[in-house]
Protein backbone atom coordinates (compact mmCIF):
# COMPACT_ATOMS: atom_id res chain seq x y z
CA UNK A 1 0.00 0.00 0.00
CA UNK A 2 1.28 3.44 -0.94
CA UNK A 3 1.65 6.20 1.60
CA UNK A 4 -0.29 9.42 1.19
CA UNK A 5 1.77 12.57 0.73
CA UNK A 6 1.00 13.54 4.35
CA UNK A 7 2.25 10.13 5.51
CA UNK A 8 5.48 10.59 3.52
CA UNK A 9 6.18 13.85 5.35
CA UNK A 10 5.17 12.32 8.71
CA UNK A 11 7.68 9.53 8.06
CA UNK A 12 10.44 12.06 7.35
CA UNK A 13 9.57 13.91 10.59
CA UNK A 14 9.65 10.60 12.50
CA UNK A 15 13.11 9.85 11.10
CA UNK A 16 14.29 13.39 11.88
CA UNK A 17 13.18 12.94 15.50
CA UNK A 18 14.98 9.58 15.70
CA UNK A 19 18.09 11.15 14.24
CA UNK A 20 18.30 14.02 16.76
CA UNK A 21 17.50 11.67 19.64
CA UNK A 22 20.39 9.34 18.77
CA UNK A 23 22.97 11.90 17.71
CA UNK A 24 22.74 15.59 18.67
CA UNK A 25 22.17 17.85 15.70
CA UNK A 26 20.49 21.13 14.88
CA UNK A 27 17.89 21.47 12.14
CA UNK A 28 18.49 24.38 9.77
CA UNK A 29 15.66 26.10 7.89
CA UNK A 30 15.60 29.36 5.95
CA UNK A 31 13.17 31.34 8.07
CA UNK A 32 10.60 31.56 10.82
CA UNK A 33 7.66 30.23 8.75
CA UNK A 34 9.68 27.12 7.89
CA UNK A 35 10.48 26.59 11.58
CA UNK A 36 6.80 26.92 12.50
CA UNK A 37 5.77 24.45 9.80
CA UNK A 38 8.37 21.82 10.74
CA UNK A 39 7.61 22.03 14.46
CA UNK A 40 3.86 21.96 13.83
CA UNK A 41 4.39 18.63 12.05
CA UNK A 42 5.92 17.22 15.24
CA UNK A 43 9.66 17.81 15.00
CA UNK A 44 10.95 17.96 18.58
CA UNK A 45 14.58 19.02 18.14
CA UNK A 46 16.20 22.43 18.03
CA UNK A 47 15.46 24.39 14.85
CA UNK A 48 17.60 27.33 13.78
CA UNK A 49 16.95 29.78 10.99
CA UNK A 50 19.76 30.57 8.60
CA UNK A 51 20.26 33.94 10.30
CA UNK A 52 20.50 32.31 13.74
CA UNK A 53 23.05 29.76 12.57
CA UNK A 54 25.24 32.36 10.91
CA UNK A 55 25.15 34.64 13.94
CA UNK A 56 26.13 31.78 16.29
CA UNK A 57 28.42 29.65 14.14
CA UNK A 58 31.62 30.93 15.75
CA UNK A 59 30.37 29.85 19.19
CA UNK A 60 30.04 26.17 18.21
CA UNK A 61 33.02 24.01 19.02
CA UNK A 62 31.68 21.20 16.86
CA UNK A 63 28.14 20.90 15.56
CA UNK A 64 26.15 18.78 13.16
CA UNK A 65 23.50 20.61 11.15
CA UNK A 66 20.65 18.88 9.33
CA UNK A 67 19.97 21.06 6.31
CA UNK A 68 16.33 21.64 5.34
CA UNK A 69 16.64 24.58 3.00
CA UNK A 70 14.08 25.05 0.23
CA UNK A 71 14.54 22.82 -2.80
CA UNK A 72 14.64 25.70 -5.27
CA UNK A 73 17.45 27.69 -6.91
CA UNK A 74 17.79 30.02 -3.91
CA UNK A 75 18.01 27.04 -1.54
CA UNK A 76 20.76 25.54 -3.71
CA UNK A 77 22.65 28.84 -3.71
CA UNK A 78 22.35 29.11 0.08
CA UNK A 79 23.60 25.56 0.49
CA UNK A 80 26.60 26.34 -1.72
CA UNK A 81 27.29 29.43 0.37
CA UNK A 82 27.16 27.39 3.58
CA UNK A 83 29.52 24.76 2.17
CA UNK A 84 32.04 27.49 1.32
CA UNK A 85 31.56 29.64 4.42
CA UNK A 86 31.30 27.18 7.29
CA UNK A 87 34.44 25.76 8.78
CA UNK A 88 35.39 22.20 9.63
CA UNK A 89 33.63 22.49 13.01
CA UNK A 90 30.24 22.41 11.24
CA UNK A 91 29.14 19.19 9.54
CA UNK A 92 26.25 19.58 7.10
CA UNK A 93 23.83 16.64 6.81
CA UNK A 94 21.84 16.83 3.56
CA UNK A 95 20.23 13.37 3.81
CA UNK A 96 16.75 14.61 4.80
CA UNK A 97 16.76 17.37 2.20
CA UNK A 98 17.54 14.72 -0.40
CA UNK A 99 14.73 12.54 1.01
CA UNK A 100 12.27 15.36 0.31
CA UNK A 101 13.24 15.17 -3.37
CA UNK A 102 11.80 11.64 -3.46
CA UNK A 103 8.37 12.63 -2.13
CA UNK A 104 5.15 12.91 -4.08
CA UNK A 105 4.92 16.59 -3.11
CA UNK A 106 8.27 17.32 -4.72
CA UNK A 107 7.14 15.55 -7.89
CA UNK A 108 3.97 17.70 -7.78
CA UNK A 109 6.13 20.84 -7.90
CA UNK A 110 6.39 21.88 -4.26
CA UNK A 111 9.83 23.28 -3.45
CA UNK A 112 9.57 25.31 -0.23
CA UNK A 113 9.82 23.71 3.19
CA UNK A 114 6.71 25.63 4.19
CA UNK A 115 4.70 24.00 1.37
CA UNK A 116 6.31 20.57 1.59
CA UNK A 117 5.50 20.31 5.32
CA UNK A 118 1.98 21.74 5.08
CA UNK A 119 -0.62 19.20 6.18
CA UNK A 120 -3.05 18.56 3.33
CA UNK A 121 -5.63 16.48 5.19
CA UNK A 122 -7.05 18.14 8.30
CA UNK A 123 -5.49 21.28 9.71
CA UNK A 124 -2.11 22.85 9.30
Amino acid sequence: MHMSDDEEIDEIVRKLNERVETSPALLLVEGEKDRERVTSRGFRGQVLTLYELMSRVESYERVEVIVLLDLDRQGEELLGYLRRRLGPNVKLDEEFRNSLRRTRRFRMGYRSIEELFKRRSGQN
